[in-house]
């Protein structure tokens, strides 16, 4: 009797060490299953951080040049007016500044992760001793870095003796340059833009 109440004793002992051993594998492997999520997780967020610190240099040095944010209009203005000077140009430049829009490239841009692309048109007037003057002045701009430009059109003209913007001619003035500029800009989609 005592070796049958050992024996269902023993057997009752197995099964239950049976469901708490099933018991604790399931858990094992949930807690595995966990980890390995963690672990994939931790790996993502180094990556994320290994990218943030490789970009963080490059997106500082476009917001300080003005791509990025709110547009830098007088930067734009006291380049052309330092342009004039340095260049000694024979006119002073003059121009109209456009407000900003919402610009469509005539080409897809990437997914601006939180940007959109902005553009300012820029109507350029001035008297020019030769077209290289002109080239001269993009020149200025571009090592100037004072934001991301483009010339969409220019058209030179000869000059008669008719007056530039109602002043007149210095000796010299051999050409009258009218130019379109776009400057551009990155804003959050955050930030209203009127």
């Amino acid at each position: 009797m005592i070796l049958g109440f050992s024996l269902l004793l023993d057997v009752g002992l197995i099964t239950v060490g049976w469901y708490y051993n099933d018991d604790a594998e399931v858990s094992l492997e949930e807690l595995q299953k966990k980890i390995a999520s963690l672990r994939a997780q931790l790996k993502k967020q180094e990556n994320q951080s290994q990218i943030l610190a490789m970009m963080q240099p490059k997106y500082d040095a476009l917001r300080q040049l003005g791509a990025i944010g709110p547009e830098p209009r007088l930067q734009w203005v006291e380049a052309l007016h330092e342009a004039e000077t340095t260049l000694k140009l024979p006119t002073p430049i003059r121009y109209k500044l456009d407000p900003i829009r919402l610009y469509t490239p005539p080409f897809p841009l990437p997914q601006g992760q939180g940007f959109q692309l902005y553009a300012s048109r820029m109507e350029l007037t001035l008297g020019l001793v030769h077209e290289g003057d002109l080239f001269d002045l993009m020149d200025f701009l571009e090592k100037k870095k004072v934001g991301f430009f483009q010339f969409t059109q220019c058209k030179l003209d000869t000059m008669t003796n008719e007056p530039l913007e109602g002043k007149k001619l210095k000796a010299g003035v051999n050409l009258k340059g009218m130019c379109l500029l776009e400057w551009f800009t990155f804003q959050s989609m955050d930030n209203k833009t009127s």
